[in-house]
């Protein structure tokens, strides 16, 4: 599975996501996700063909038939499966909070609530996207650098307990790093300097690092909303789809 190809970033991941999305509304355009992307703000409309390209080449998308710049990419069965494992995956985390919500996992293998439940998450992100962004610091330095998202987790567990508390001081190897995620030594070193630039990281000398008070702060408030936003996403799906409708006794009365 090559999911972690495009969890590597934002951009990737709104792309990828939007073309789960617009799968059952005719399919992917390069001019839509321009407007995606401007709307967005996680990548600049110049990225929307760079990043179709990507997504053909790994087997996500299947080319047009017709004309490639107007006409529609679709996902592959491959893609949207992958897609699938991966929101029930995370479900699979909301319902330890929401108990509620486990049967919303098994529920998603059906092409209807699958498709709803997409179109749930991609209106509330791209809802989300036009509000004032409250961390500018972290998007520049983790959400939107190749790579940038999965080097923020990766720093994230190395730098936290099991009770995702800092820890103190933790080692960062570039080099790991860099080959773990596919990107050069230099990559992940500029990467981390504007995460000191940013206040999120603080240098300890010999390849030692740890969160700023600040910084850290930010760090657990974003993978926090991430969860709360999935909690939403499933609580309105449950709403819209699973939960029982009331009887017409109970309506009227």
């Amino acid at each position: 599975m090559r999911l972690d190809a495009v969890f590597k970033d934002a951009g990737h991941y709104v792309a990828a996501m939007s073309a789960a999305y617009l799968h059952a509304s005719g399919g992917l355009t390069i001019p839509l996700l321009k407007q995606i992307c401007a709307g967005s703000g996680f990548m600049s409309p110049n990225r929307a063909r760079a990043i179709v390209d990507f997504l053909l080449h790994i087997g996500y998308l299947e080319p047009p038939s017709d004309d490639p710049v107007t006409g529609a990419y679709r996902p592959t069965d491959r893609f949207l499966r992958a897609w699938c494992i991966h929101l029930q995956a995370a479900l699979d985390a909301a319902s330890s909070l929401i108990p509620d919500l486990a049967i919303l996992c098994e529920r998603l293998t059906d092409p209807e609530i699958f498709a709803t439940f997409l179109t749930i998450q991609a209106s509330r992100l791209h809802a989300l996207s036009r509000m004032p962004d409250p961390f500018p610091g972290l998007r520049s330095a983790f959400l939107h650098p190749n790579a940038g998202s999965q080097i923020l987790w990766a720093l994230a567990l190395a730098g936290t307990d099991d009770a995702f508390e800092p820890v103190g001081t933790f080692a960062v190897p570039l080099r790991h790093l860099a080959q773990q995620f596919g990107v050069t030594d230099l990559h992940v070193r500029r990467l981390i300097d504007k995460a000191g630039d940013e206040s999120f990281l603080v240098y300890h000398g010999q390849g030692r690092h740890s969160f700023t008070t600040e910084g850290f702060a930010v760090v657990r408030f974003h993978f926090a909303s991430q969860l709360s936003e999935m909690i939403e996403c499933a609580r309105q799906l449950h709403e819209d789809c699973v939960a029982p409708a009331p009887s017409s006794a109970a309506a009227s009365a």
